[in-house]
């Protein structure tokens, strides 16, 4: 099977522009309600997306990891589409704002059924972006840790 015959194009956009145009050899994503591999000539197929880590393989044999917040896919005649609240890589993800983020999640109102679905979203989601940001010797802290000091 030639490289042509294993690739398809793929496009990532989010409310604050593009984030992959281009073409990749497979996606692992998350959906609602797990993860998802697609590779070249993939069924047709449309889904929800979660909040969680994308895994891409690219042509040239890299590999390149981005955080992905909710949104849908499209996959059809070999072209994937995403619109994603927020997506980008690993590596921008910044500790002191993705606990931000986790603890306004805990202090959302939880009065309805329908804020308390929003809070525990929100906290899943916060706590998905903790566990993903990347870890240097001097700044490795469990979300369990961060917790417990009130960071």
């Amino acid at each position: 099977m030639t490289l042509q015959a294993r690739i398809f194009h793929c496009q990532i956009d989010t409310p604050d522009g593009p984030v992959l145009d281009g073409d990749i050899v497979s996606i692992k994503l998350p959906l609602h309600d797990g993860y998802m591999g697609i590779f070249a000539n993939h069924a047709p197929v449309t889904a929800v997306l979660g909040t969680g880590l994308v895994s891409l393989a690219l042509p040239a044999g890299q590999a390149r990891k981005l955080f992905l917040s909710r949104g849908f896919l499209r996959f059809a005649d070999n072209a994937l589409a995403i619109l994603a609240e927020e997506c980008m890589p690993v590596e921008k993800l910044d500790m002191e704002a993705a606990w931000n983020l986790l603890q306004r999640a805990y202090k959302m109102p939880r009065d309805t059924d329908e804020q308390r679905a929003l809070r525990d979203e929100a906290i899943a989601a916060g706590r998905i972006r903790f566990a993903l940001v990347p870890k240097t010797d001097d700044k490795t802290v469990s979300l369990a840790e961060a917790m417990s000091k009130g960071l």
